[in-house]
């Protein structure tokens, strides 16, 4: 879960900030992050955003998700 939150953490003062979206693996940071932060809090919470394996599936059930939201699996190509 560490290497998730370290990896892709950065901050951009406001002015340079970039609007759009986000989606796929790249928000699982993000996610993993907000997961954490709401279990500290003590709040229930589902864990999703950018999960895509079962790695992220555990990073989130270890940062505190009751439970995991995969649909994103759902639109990768079977090949």
């Amino acid at each position: 879960m560490e290497r998730y939150l370290q990896a892709q953490s950065f901050s951009l003062p406001a002015e340079e900030l970039i609007s759009g979206r986000l989606f796929g693996p790249a928000l699982f940071p993000q996610s993993l992050e907000l997961v954490l932060s709401a279990a500290r809090l003590g709040l229930p919470i589902i864990g999703a955003g950018g999960v895509y394996t079962m790695e992220n599936v555990e990073a989130m059930i270890t940062a505190g998700a009751l439970w995991v939201q995969m649909d994103a699996g759902l639109w990768l190509p079977k090949i």
